[in-house]
């Protein structure tokens, strides 16, 4: 085994970059209240996390606090999976992520924490455990809109937000490895609104 020329075929792969990736204003304003509208008749329900759906509903100690509508894959959302898909395989590409990706194999969701029961969800991974979970190499978070108070999408290691820290503005999508540690903090004021997807492929090696 030539182990110099394996050592030189390493060192020529570019070094991924696994920090998150944000496009801002992916989304016009009429992309948006297209959404919202879209998913307005969508039946809503808890978003519970594994252990809460053990006790069929979460409380003030659960992980996560917010309500949830499944985004169906559908023909009348073909155009938002389009552009997940699309931006994402981009991502993939710009950070040098190279991950092999096969393609969407679980419905997106459309995510409401509210200001009123301080709705937020703890740190946590999105890759793990059976089925489609497993094949997680992408997640992405659409924000859908302005107007609230708290609520930032966190990764560890990252120092809280103050008052003077920038907040990203709706139509900003933010993709990043699914095995980061990431978390929403808990809303103060206000109703957010976000998207979460994920783009799956075969288990890391």
């Amino acid at each position: 085994m030539n182990t110099n020329l394996h050592l030189q075929t390493v060192k020529s792969i570019p070094i991924p970059n696994y920090a998150p990736c944000a496009f801002e204003a992916a989304f016009g304003d009429v992309e948006l209240r297209r959404l919202r509208k879209q998913v307005e008749h969508l039946p809503e329900e808890e978003a519970l996390t594994h252990g809460d759906a053990t006790f069929g509903s979460a409380d003030e100690d659960s992980e996560r606090i917010a309500k949830q509508k499944g985004i169906p894959m559908i023909e009348d959302f073909a155009w938002l999976y389009s552009k997940f898909e699309s931006l994402c395989m981009q991502a993939n590409f710009n950070f040098n992520w190279n991950f092999e990706m096969t393609g969407m194999f679980e419905q997106a969701i459309y995510l409401t924490y509210d200001g009123k029961v301080k709705g937020k969800y703890d740190y946590h991974i999105d890759v793990g455990g059976d089925g489609p979970m497993g094949y997680r190499k992408i997640s992405g978070v659409l924000l859908v809109n302005d107007g609230y108070e708290g609520g930032e999408l966190l990764f560890q290691g990252q120092p809280k937000p103050d008052k003077d820290t920038p907040k990203l503005k709706a139509g900003t999508i933010i993709f990043f490895p699914s095995f980061l540690v990431h978390s929403v903090q808990p809303v103060t004021k206000g109703i957010r609104n976000s998207v979460v997807l994920w783009l799956h492929g075969k288990p890391y090696k």
